[in-house]
């Protein structure tokens, strides 16, 4: 495992880009319900992959499409729909606490099926992690909670498909270049959800609903930094460190969330320096 100066940028980039997510996914939600929202997430994306897969086509080994289907669904497609359709019903930061649980999940599926080697030191500072998550957000917001909890079982859902996705590309795709599995994975299941888009509803919102185009391009955006150039960082970040150490950028995620509520005016109390306290020395737990 290699972290050093780059991994770390990266490691916090990716922090900021995915833990803006939430809030854009909320903004998106205005015009469009959770289905428009994840096939256009994922259609956007497609269209930002096909000069690369023109470029590229020759270069990937289309022998093992089936691992791309799964690296596609269990990464950027299916979660797409899950995340949408839990923040219908439940906050932002409850989702952001669920989220938590990727680097658990990653660690126990890698042990149970994928043979990496189990490590109390890792798994000690995954929880470690993921208290701090859970104090940062649970105890340092104010009605953090809420909306209708069974909601959180989709989120749930999604982090093990999340953990589930990082593991297959540690093991299958170690030495593949990132730009090739990224443009492999959304070509494998973008064309059918562009395709929806295209047929649905979604065209005469993005025109005649108030707030369509504000949505639409707020998912543009979304897609664009969310989704496509985070993933190419994500998959080089697995490949330069482990699958655990990625993962756990969903502990850092809670403080840019934390960070969006105080530009728009959220108290900021004593519980947030705590769960930033736990995050860090998981992190540093998992990586030494």
């Amino acid at each position: 495992m290699t972290i050093d100066l780059r991994s770390v940028l990266s490691f916090v980039v990716l922090s900021f880009v995915w833990g803006s997510s939430f809030i854009l996914i909320k903004k998106g939600l205005i015009a469009f319900d959770f289905v428009e929202l994840g096939a256009l997430r994922i259609s956007i994306s497609f269209l930002a992959f096909l000069p690369f897969f023109i470029k590229f086509f020759k270069e990937i080994d289309w022998k093992n499409w089936k691992y791309y289907l799964l690296v596609g669904l269990t990464g950027p497609g299916i979660p797409a729909f899950l995340y949408a359709i839990a923040q219908t019903e439940i906050s932002s930061a409850s989702t952001g606490v669920l989220n938590s649980l990727s680097p658990i999940f990653t660690l126990l599926i890698g042990f149970l099926f994928f043979k990496s080697g189990f490590q109390w030191s890792k798994f000690i500072g995954v929880i470690v992690g993921f208290i701090g998550a859970i104090l940062l957000i649970l105890l340092g917001k104010e009605n953090a909670v809420g909306g209708q909890l069974w909601y959180s079982l989709f989120i749930i859902i999604g982090t093990i498909m999340y953990a589930l996705n990082v593991n297959i590309v540690k093991s299958k795709f170690q030495n593949m270049k990132p730009i090739h599995l990224t443009t492999a994975s959304f070509m494998s299941i973008g064309f059918p959800f562009f395709l929806y888009c295209i047929l649905s509803d979604i065209p005469h919102k993005v025109v005649q609903h108030e707030y369509g185009l504000y949505s639409f391009l707020i998912i543009v955006l979304l897609a664009l930094m969310g989704t496509v150039l985070a993933l190419i960082m994500y998959y080089k970040l697995v490949q330069r460190t482990n699958a655990v150490f990625a993962s756990s950028v969903a502990y850092t995620m809670p403080l840019v969330a934390i960070f969006w509520g105080f530009i728009d005016g959220e108290p900021i109390t004593s519980y947030h320096f705590i769960g930033l306290v736990l995050i860090l020395l998981g992190i540093y737990i998992i990586k030494k």
